[in-house]
């Protein structure tokens, strides 16, 4: 609802000529002539706002949200890597405070960035 207590003017696809306002299906949708997007609107129903929905990363940025999941699968696979042998010299638990110290702030810091960047290296 906006302001004023009226619905929001929502901007709805191209339809086919054979579309009907009463019923909804992908086939009615003309996909002959696409139209991009300059603006998105989010269900914040569940979640006031996401790391996705605050850098805009979807349709064409689809691809930027994927690497975030490869830098953080990187960021696993180096801490593995290193952890083992930090664990045989130092002692498991010296070297599991260790982690902590890293993981903690880097995941607290991660919840505030505005920044695809820095929350790559937060991530990592």
């Amino acid at each position: 609802m906006t302001a004023k207590g009226e619905p929001p003017n929502f901007i709805s696809p191209p339809l086919s000529s054979n579309a009907s306002l009463d019923t909804c299906s992908a086939d009615l949708f003309d996909e002959s002539s696409p139209t991009n997007c300059s603006n998105f609107v989010y269900d914040s129903s569940e979640f006031s706002e996401t790391l996705s929905t605050r850098l805009d990363l979807v349709c064409a940025r689809v691809g930027m949200r994927h690497f975030l999941g490869s830098v953080m699968m990187i960021g696993l696979t180096l801490g593995s890597f290193l952890g083992g042998p930090l664990g045989d010299r130092f002692g498991r638990k010296k070297a599991m405070f260790c982690g902590m110290i890293v993981v903690i702030p880097s995941v607290i810091l991660g919840g505030f960035v505005d920044s695809y960047v820095v929350w790559n290296l937060t991530t990592l």
